[in-house]
């Protein structure tokens, strides 16, 4: 359970940084856009999932046909900005690569165990108040 989980958050990742790529490029760097890539991904991975659970039973199958539709569309996505030319970014740097993976397994994490303890217990939209938490934290 904990690899789909990961496999999941992972094509959403992918997904939403190239649309946050795509419309940002030169305004934001990078770190910004791999943020706001991976809100605009669950948001997009959300409803895709709310739309498409009314024709496909939520099952194992599911979760990988929309994981393969993500990064399939993320590809194509990615196809499509380099054909316009665009220059890449910097490449990332250790610190760069550890202020991005850090964040990203504490979410993992706390999606893990807000959604998916013991692999028997589910909960709602548990992890709508996160945000506010951990401002509080900070």
């Amino acid at each position: 359970m904990l690899f789909d989980l990961f496999v999941l958050l992972t094509a959403d990742l992918y997904f939403g940084y190239v649309i946050t790529h795509i419309f940002t490029y030169h305004r934001i760097d990078v770190l910004s856009q791999t943020g706001i890539g991976f809100v605009v991904g669950i948001i997009v991975s959300s409803f895709s999932f709310l739309f498409s659970r009314t024709a496909l039973p939520l099952t194992k199958l599911h979760l990988y046909l929309h994981c393969a539709v993500f990064v399939s569309a993320g590809i194509d996505l990615n196809i499509f900005k380099k054909k316009k030319n665009q220059v890449k970014t910097k490449i990332l740097t250790i610190q760069n690569l550890f202020a991005i993976l850090i964040p990203f397994v504490f979410l993992c994490y706390m999606f893990y165990f807000g959604m998916f303890y013991k692999e028997l217990y589910t909960k709602g939209a548990c992890y709508g108040d996160l945000p506010f938490h951990l401002n509080i934290i900070s």
